[in-house]
């Protein structure tokens, strides 16, 4: 089979490239039969890396990088052969051997390549040959310096306290945890799933092609100081910053009203704020009439004329900005309009012509990538669930799927129908070209790589564990959501009596009496009854607030939706009358003053029915559910665990102190 691959051009590259690594390797296997003692070197390294960086198999690798080590044993390239049985070793768990491999790379083979990479590999290999354990899990060491790490990538102000043993436990115990979760995966083989392995080998492709862009792309991109200056000077209206105005504003529904509040105003300044609660109908009346900063152009006409052309301090003449109401506003504070000087969008210059350079030259790479293969497309079936293929790889149905799972949803409509399809197509070859670059370049070699491609390949072990473990095992019925909603339908799903109430305040007892009076009257056509002023309620309250030398001071208040059993008062002498009626005065204790109540509207006790109130209680009982499942787990993991703290004691002194 191997030879017939080989006759039709297929390279064990092509074949690594689709992911068929085992197909790789026997093709490698092959060729080592008749290759050159130079060109062995090379295989013989080609077929460890499939087995350490694609297979995760680093005692398979190993076997590989140990024959290159005894048949080349004074060759310059070794350097590159430690470095990688460093990262072998590292997902070995040994260790000291990695970092010793590492070693040898940063002291006697200073031409390597990656003795950079070999550097940072050697300190993160240390962190765990760290002598000061703070724990060990069935033997597995977590070291002091790991644990201070983990401190140093916090914020500051989430740093205090880890001086003390219990707050330092608890992210030993998050390394415990990790720990036994990674152990419990690799036991039961997660990485052997064919969704898990499908699902790790697409992260890291994604980000071994990105990696391509950013280091043999983007790390080429200069921006000079003559570009950022051009650019600015080319696009300077983009930096205008327009004519600003601070106002505040009092709108209300008459002409008549609004000429005697601003006359109000014009006497006392000081009561702006307080016509502007009782009378004005804008929503910002309850800021005082607060428009905040009010950019030229923002507003429709008459407005935005009439703010520009107030002066600074003073009150401007009323307009009617809209039917039937009337405003008139005071400015405050006005800017001016000006240009942003280069030196504030320097920063944001550079990056939009960075931004622009990167998609030009992406553009340009890919391009001149696709003219290196030719494509062909099968829109219509005619090669079953193959849709393009191009220099011996495909791309399948399957794959396409899984591309549009990972786009948002508002993305996935541009590529709907064959022509959205062969765009979607047209971008994956690309993308494919892009890997297979980043793939002969062996960018996967970097050692911030090889770390991405251990952290992709453990989150999407978790993730399936999660999945088969926790989620799984955590069933919720409808029974269950049923019976929750019967348990508490009283205490939860149902809701009080709802009153709404407006309420005059006065200290004054016998004035709060002869209101109640002049509030209630008979009617003429019906005097059995007494009937309510509602009208005069709220005039009264805007009386005595604009004449504030009355003898008598009283207060309104908007008390919205009272509900039955926030105050006994209320309930006994408030709750039982009926809508548009106003209570005789009621003396408050909290605050010594006597309330008159216009009851607005009533809501009568509601129950919330089991449609409504399901998704509420599904939600939360699942989370309920999933937390004990959680908890059962992990608890079953440290049960068979051999868990051992060696965290600090806390010094007698500092407890007294304390």
């Amino acid at each position: 089979m191997m030879v017939l691959l080989i006759l039709f051009g297929v390279s064990p590259i092509d074949l690594a490239t689709q992911g068929n690594y085992r197909a790789a390797i026997a093709a490698y296997q092959e060729e080592l039969k008749s290759a050159s003692r130079e060109d062995s070197f090379s295989i013989l390294v080609d077929i460890g890396d499939l087995y350490l960086y694609w297979l995760y198999q680093p005692d398979s690798a190993m076997v590989y990088y140990q024959q290159v080590r005894e048949k080349f044993p004074e060759s310059k390239e070794l350097g590159s052969v430690l470095y990688r049985m460093g990262h072998a070793s590292e997902l070995l768990e040994d260790f000291q051997n990695a970092a010793r491999y590492y070693s040898d790379v940063v002291t006697k083979y200073r031409d390597c390549p990656y003795v950079d990479q070999a550097l940072s590999a050697v300190e993160r290999a240390f962190r765990k040959n760290y002598q000061e354990h703070l724990a060990r899990v069935d033997g597995w060491p977590i070291t002091r310096i790991e644990i201070d790490e983990m401190i140093q990538n916090m914020p500051t102000v989430m740093r205090i306290g880890y001086d003390k043993p219990e707050k330092l436990k608890e992210l030993v115990d998050r390394k415990v945890i990790e720990r036994l979760i990674r152990t419990y995966a690799l036991k039961h083989r997660y990485d052997t799933i064919p969704e898990v392995r499908k699902r790790y080998y697409y992260s890291n492709k994604r980000y071994l092609m990105d990696d391509f862009l950013t280091r043999e792309v983007f790390s080429r991109i200069t921006v000079t100081d003559s570009e950022i200056k051009k650019y600015y000077d080319e696009n300077r209206d983009k930096y205008l910053i327009k004519a600003r105005v601070k106002a505040k504003e009092i709108v209300v529904n008459s002409d008549s009203l609004a000429k005697r509040l601003r006359d109000s105003v014009l006497i006392d300044s000081a009561a702006w704020d307080t016509l502007c609660k009782v009378y004005s109908v804008a929503p910002s009346r309850f800021s005082g009439g607060q428009l905040g900063y009010v950019v030229k152009g923002t507003r429709p006409d008459p407005i935005d004329s009439i703010l520009f052309a107030t002066e600074v301090g003073s009150v401007s003449t009323i307009i009617s900005p809209d039917s039937g109401k009337f405003a008139f506003y005071k400015i405050l504070e006005k800017k001016p309009a000006r240009y942003r000087k280069l030196d504030e969008v320097k920063r944001m210059i550079k990056s939009t012509i960075e931004g622009e350079k990167k998609k030009a030259m992406t553009e340009a790479l890919e391009d001149s990538l696709l003219k290196t293969v030719k494509v062909e497309y099968y829109l219509e079936g005619e090669h079953g669930d193959t849709l393009a293929i191009f220099d011996h790889h495909a791309i399948t149905g399957d794959d396409v799927e899984f591309k549009k799972d990972q786009l948002p949803p508002f993305a996935r409509d541009e590529f709907k129908g064959p022509e959205g399809l062969k765009k979607l197509l047209k971008e994956m070859v690309k993308e494919e070209l892009r890997f297979i670059a980043a793939f002969k370049r062996k960018l996967y070699l970097y050692d911030t790589t090889f770390t991405k491609f251990q952290e992709n390949r453990k989150q999407v072990m978790l993730n399936e564990l999660w999945r088969r473990e926790i989620v799984a095992k955590a069933k919720l019925t409808e029974d269950e959501i049923r019976a929750y909603y019967q348990e508490h339908r009283d205490d939860q799903y149902t809701v009080p009596a709802q009153i709404r109430l407006r309420a005059l305040i006065t200290k004054d007892s016998s004035f709060a009496d002869s209101l109640y009076l002049s509030l209630r009257y008979r009617p003429w056509f019906w005097p059995f009854s007494h009937r309510y002023r509602t009208r005069e309620f709220d005039s009264i309250v805007n009386h005595y607030s604009l004449n504030p030398d009355t003898v008598r001071v009283i207060r309104g208040a908007d008390l919205g939706f009272v509900i039955k059993g926030t105050k006994k008062e209320i309930d006994s002498l408030v709750f039982p009358l009926g809508k548009g009626t106003i209570s005789p005065p009621i003396y408050s204790v909290e605050d010594s003053s006597y309330y008159l109540y216009l009851v607005l509207d009533k809501n009568p006790v509601r129950v919330i029915s089991y449609k409504q109130a399901k998704p509420e209680i599904e939600r939360n009982l699942r989370r309920k559910k999933l937390n004990d499942r959680r908890t059962e787990f992990l608890d079953q993991l440290k049960a068979k665990a051999k868990i051992e703290y060696f965290l600090p004691v806390e010094k007698e002194e500092e407890k007294k102190e304390e």
